[in-house]
């Protein structure tokens, strides 16, 4: 009898522990443990049992786990970077590789084929009345050209001329042919690989002489030419290009001391060659 009381009373005063400790928990929440004030080495015990570390060891872990991430951010950053640089390269080599030879070559070689829509004659008769409205006829033309280049924008050379049908729109009238030799003055926007634009101007000496008269005034007369370019110019090998071209010729001649200055607008197009 004396056991069985004993062991009644022991078991009624845990249960009355028990119910007393979960009372003062319900009523003050669970024990706060400031982590902070762990002395390192020591752990604690969560409420499921698990073992928290301390925090500078926490800390440290977080800290290399960031600085393995960035690092590997910026490896990739490098490589992306490295990438595009030797794509860049290698398409400004690839692009720049023709242009390269092409302007280390100095002399420049080429033929032209002209026609010459609509123009103007300046002509004056032997009684001294000036004729100013007088058209001319359409007139086919062609040029051959040396240039020399003194850098990669400018150059200068040399072009024979040649035109035919030079014919003012007159009743009686003389045909003529125009032959003139001009320098060549060239300016070329450099660098570009597809599409040369530049500009040409051509001061020049000109000889026109007629091979049929009409019953007109002669067709004879000498004198300056002066011509401006705008064109195109178009690689198509490291050597080869072609153009195209449009401008204005204006002449100055002069026939026994009378004006006989025909003037053009002209289209052209040709071929070019670098030596």
């Amino acid at each position: 009898m004396r056991r069985r009381c004993c062991r009644t009373t022991r078991c009624s005063g845990r249960r009355v522990r028990a119910t007393a400790e979960r009372e003062i928990v319900r009523q003050t929440g669970p024990p706060v443990i400031d982590v902070a004030e762990m002395e390192p080495g020591n752990t604690l015990l969560k409420g499921n049992g698990a073992i928290l570390e301390n925090t500078s060891e926490f800390v440290a872990r977080d800290h290399r786990r960031l600085g393995e991430r960035a690092q590997l951010e910026m490896r990739e950053y490098r490589l992306a970077s490295y990438r595009a640089f030797v794509l860049c390269v290698g398409l400004t080599l690839a692009s720049s590789g023709s242009l390269a030879q092409e302007q280390s070559r100095r002399i420049d070689v080429g033929l032209a084929v002209r026609y010459m829509p609509t123009g103007w004659f300046e002509w004056s008769g032997r009684s001294g009345a000036t004729e100013s409205a007088l058209g001319a006829y359409p007139a086919l033309g062609g040029a051959l050209f040396v240039d020399y280049r003194l850098n990669p924008a400018l150059s200068v050379g040399f072009m024979p001329e040649f035109t035919l049908n030079v014919i003012p729109r007159t009743m009686y009238y003389p045909v003529s042919a125009m032959t003139a030799g001009s320098l060549r003055v060239k300016v070329e926007y450099p660098g570009l690989s597809v599409l040369a634009p530049y500009v040409l101007f051509a001061p020049g000496y000109s000889s026109i002489f007629a091979y049929n008269n009409t019953g007109g005034s002669s067709g004879d007369a000498h004198g300056f030419v002066l011509s401006a370019y705008a064109g195109l110019r178009i690689p198509t090998g490291t050597r080869h290009s072609v153009f195209a071209e449009g401008g204005y010729l204006h002449g100055f001649q002069k026939s026994d001391g009378h004006r006989y200055a025909p003037s053009y607008v002209v289209l052209a197009a040709g071929w070019q060659m670098s030596l």
